[in-house]
């Protein structure tokens, strides 16, 4: 054990004879192995290879050590695994994993960009190339959701679960006046346990009929905020700390299509 150690490498010395003597010292290691499912999901939807074919490279030919698709899948990948700055490019720069996601050898391989070169590219996108950035990244979203839409049709079983809809009129006694009550009474089955109750009551001024009303709009606004509680607290979409707009704007599109990779690992 090396006498500059200065993390905790001993366990339990005072519970058994030999010492439990903990390491961490291996030179190619990492614990971002979970981002080799990112490569997977990116060349499924060839989400980097759309977007980084609508930009236009003007640099010196000879100067370039990276490929415009290398810089988005940097950080697109980054921003998956959680590494929301390009200030986290000296962390993973000569990770093993992220090498090995831009095909690279993940000992002997280059590493990967600088900070001032991922700066550099966010700073270099202009208005007219990050809204065909963002038409290319929804329409990737909605073939894949048609695709969805396809698979789930042909795998649709009969539901154990039985649930029927109506609806009331009901005034609390806070309220001025009756108003129309949506109710869902469903008794869930689950395998090894008895029956039980789940009832649902949306108070709304929707027209629609009652299901139409839960299943379409209560229950889309709800899933809707929870992606976007994904976006905010998961993938950090607001961290817009440059200060030039459309710098700001290729960070938010990178932040969508690294969400849009998780989604497809996801599914």
């Amino acid at each position: 054990m090396s006498e500059k150690n200065i993390t905790q490498c001993l366990f339990f010395p005072e519970q058994y004879e030999k010492p439990v003597v903990v390491k961490f010292d291996e030179p190619c290691s990492s614990s971002d192995g979970g981002a080799l499912l990112l490569k997977g999901a990116d060349q499924k939807l060839d989400l980097s290879g759309k977007l980084s074919a609508i930009l236009i490279d003007r640099r010196e030919a000879g100067k370039v050590r990276h490929t415009f698709t290398e810089l988005i899948q940097q950080r697109v990948y980054g921003l998956a695994s959680g590494y929301a700055d390009a200030n986290d490019a000296a962390r993973i720069g000569n990770d093993p994993v992220f090498k090995m996601l831009l095909d690279r050898s993940p000992v002997s391989g280059d590493s990967l960009s600088l900070q001032s070169t991922l700066s550099r590219f966010e700073n270099s996108v202009g208005a007219r190339g990050l809204y065909r950035m963002g038409e290319k990244l929804a329409e990737t979203v909605l073939e894949w959701h048609r695709q969805m839409k396809t698979a789930r049709v042909l795998s649709k079983k009969k539901e154990e679960t039985a649930h029927v809809y109506g609806e009331c009129r009901y005034e609390a006694g806070t309220w001025d006046a009756e108003r129309r009550v949506i109710i869902k009474a469903e008794v869930t089955r689950n395998p090894g346990r008895e029956p039980k109750d789940n009832p649902r009551f949306v108070v709304t001024n929707k027209k629609q009929k009652p299901k139409h009303v839960y299943e379409r709009a209560y229950c889309k606004r709800g899933e809707i905020e929870n992606r976007l509680k994904e976006l905010h607290h998961g993938m950090e979409i607001d961290r817009t700390s440059c200060p030039k707009f459309f710098a700001n704007q290729f960070r938010v599109l990178l932040t969508a299509a690294a969400y849009v990779m998780l989604q497809e690992i996801r599914l």
